[in-house]
């Protein structure tokens, strides 16, 4: 159960310090982030192998690439809750596989 905190908390901790990271003009300050974010990718890096090693975290899922583009020409594209249902998009699924 450790493990899977420190894996949430680390992905957070890396989106965080990568945005303190570019809105910082000082340049003491941007090195201290960016020696932040050094550490949380190695930290990142050693609880996901261990991890994966012991079938803790799942793999993300994949999706087949496909051959046709197809482009939202409707401008109901959000009535999915009261209207005709669409199907999930891949950047939904990455974030349904992030929050899990």
């Amino acid at each position: 159960m450790l493990l899977v905190y420190l894996h949430i908390i680390r992905i957070h901790g890396l989106t965080r310090y990568a945005f303190a990271t570019s809105v910082c003009i000082r340049e003491d300050v941007r090195k201290y982030f960016i020696e932040c974010t050094s550490q949380s990718l190695e930290l990142y890096d050693r609880v996901t192998s261990i991890s994966l090693n012991k079938g803790i975290i799942n793999k993300p899922p994949t999706l087949n690439n496909q051959q046709k583009i197809d482009f939202e020409r409707k401008q109901n594209y959000l009535t999915g809750l009261f209207g005709k249902r669409r199907p999930i998009n891949a950047i939904e699924i990455s974030g349904v596989h992030l929050n899990m």
